[in-house]
């Protein structure tokens, strides 16, 4: 089912305003805040499956199919967690010459908007299973590495 937004829903909101749910035969009324001015013009209970219907309008990352192709050929060539990282509160940098964890997620090494060049990618990643790449992701969030 494809929803379409009120479009005076958008562009007549101003805060404090009260205005009709999109969604089909509800009548309840959603008040309109700083926070939801820009969001479609749905009550609480239908928001979410306004959401759900339409994943996928909403890119899942924000590298897009780019990143999707990328990462699964990185993880088909290293199918093997690559930490190698002796900060890594997981591993301590044992994984890569152990060989036997399989990695699931692809970490970047280098920012991919960095990048000088999509078709060499590889050497900007390394493959790491949750767990290595849910540390090195907290590490690096908290400024220790």
């Amino acid at each position: 089912m494809w929803m379409t937004l009120n479009p005076l829903c958008l562009l007549t909101s101003t805060p404090g305003m009260l205005k009709p749910c999109n969604w089909k035969k509800c009548f309840n009324l959603v008040e309109i805040t700083d926070d939801n001015r820009g969001a479609p013009c749905y009550c609480v209970e239908h928001l979410s499956l306004y959401y759900s219907e339409n994943r996928k309008r909403y890119p899942r990352n924000k590298y897009g199919s780019l990143w999707s192709r990328i990462s699964k050929s990185h993880l088909y060539r290293n199918p093997h967690c690559q930490c190698e990282d002796d900060k890594c509160l997981v591993c301590y940098g044992q994984h890569k010459s152990a060989g036997t964890v399989l990695a699931s997620e692809v970490d970047h090494v280098v920012r991919f908007s960095r990048w000088n060049n999509k078709v060499s990618a590889h050497r900007y990643l390394q493959s790491l299973c949750k767990r290595c790449h849910s540390s090195k992701t907290n590490r690096e969030t908290r400024n220790l590495i």
